[in-house]
């Protein structure tokens, strides 16, 4: 059973997305004809960046944290870690940008891939609790509303 849910079915699951995402491309990007690729991390897609590559697209990945921790966490294998992570260093590399998700993971990343510091930028995804600090009490009306059903299907 821990073989099948951290190899099989991840595994599994993981190869059918890369190949549908990838095959996806090869259809639109000829189409549609784009100038440059947003790339998301996650999903991560390591054949997003070879679909890329192949068609001589420029691409800005953003980063929501360190991937190689992520599956380390989820029980994938070192193998896979090791692929993963050999491709996610060519895509700094050849990517036009980095676009991180925090400061803090700005740094991180610097600190591992020092020839990709020129390119990586910061645009936290939070909300600043500086200036937007959560309401101290809730008001009469919007306590009922949140305590009344808002689907009651046998209700006239």
């Amino acid at each position: 059973v821990q073989f099948y849910r951290f190899f099989g079915y991840s595994f599994l699951r993981r190869i059918a997305s890369y190949l549908f995402m990838f095959l996806a491309l090869l259809r639109c990007i000829p189409k549609f004809k784009p100038k440059v690729a947003y790339v998301r991390q996650m999903p991560y897609n390591p054949l997003l960046y070879i679909s890329c590559k192949i068609f001589k697209l420029p691409f800005i990945l953003e980063l929501n944290g360190i991937f190689e921790e992520d599956m380390e966490h989820t029980g994938s294998s070192k193998l896979s870690i090791s692929i993963h992570k050999i491709i996610e260093k060519r895509e700094f590399i050849s990517s036009i940008g980095l676009i991180c998700t925090s400061p803090v993971l700005k740094k991180k990343i610097c600190r591992r891939n020092t020839n990709v510091v020129k390119k990586i930028f910061s645009v936290p995804n939070g909300v600043n609790s500086n200036l937007f600090r959560p309401l101290k009490y809730y008001s009469e009306k919007a306590s009922r509303l949140l305590t009344q059903p808002i689907f009651e299907p046998n209700r006239n």
